[in-house]
């Protein structure tokens, strides 16, 4: 952490020396003299300030840069009505942001199972959401399985059985899924975080291109 970074950090969260001083225990003249050049912290001082900005929200980059630490937000849901909602804020984030759809682990029967009598509604949706903003699928099955009910607006690829688990995950938007199936009950876990979607997408897409397509 620089001077600069430390005066950008402290005016990008509007708060005083005296702020800082309260909170991180480190004095006003020290602080005040590192951000205006005219001496250092100590080591500890430094971390600690760091770290304070840190926990605040605020994270160095380099070229002396500062930007807003990015946020995750975590939502579990359970059971069958966990299900609905999560298919359909699936279905609403990818109308509202197109993009791609990353899917593995998947047994479409399972999926039916825990959807019910919404399952065909849904597939509808999609379908047409799809015709809207082109959206791109992608769903990661067993090899030999050739359940393919998401096939109007998905492509599926295999990956052989030794490699392949139940236990899916989504990638949608800026958004990562993973889903539990248990005899008497689903668990949804899902995470909101750009950086967290995106290097999960790359992923997918590294296994993807290894495989076939095999309708």
């Amino acid at each position: 952490m620089s001077p600069e970074q430390a005066r950008s950090a402290r005016a990008f969260l509007n708060m005083t020396l005296k702020d800082v001083e309260k909170d991180t225990q480190i004095k006003v003249y020290s602080i005040s003299r590192f951000e205006n050049e005219q001496g250092k912290l100590s080591s500890d001082n430094a971390k600690i300030l760091e770290h304070y900005y840190k926990k605040k929200g605020v994270e160095f980059t380099n070229k002396n840069g500062i930007q807003p630490v990015e946020a995750s937000t975590v939502i579990q849901l359970e059971g069958q009505l966990g299900f609905f909602e999560f298919m359909e804020d699936v279905a609403d984030t990818i109308d509202k942001t197109g993009g791609e759809i990353c899917v593995s682990g998947v047994d479409e029967l399972l999926f039916e199972k825990w959807q019910g009598n919404r399952a065909e509604a849904y597939l509808s949706r999609m379908a047409r959401i799809r015709k809207k903003n082109n959206f791109i699928s992608k769903i990661i099955v067993k090899q030999g399985d050739y359940y393919y009910t998401a096939s109007a607006y998905a492509e599926y690829r295999h990956i052989n059985e030794e490699y392949f688990a139940s236990t899916p995950f989504y990638v949608y938007g800026d958004k990562l899924s993973m889903i539990t199936f248990d005899e008497n009950n689903v668990t949804i876990y899902t995470i909101e975080n750009k950086k967290l979607a995106d290097a999960q997408r790359k992923h997918f897409n590294s296994v993807w291109e290894t495989l076939r397509n095999e309708q």
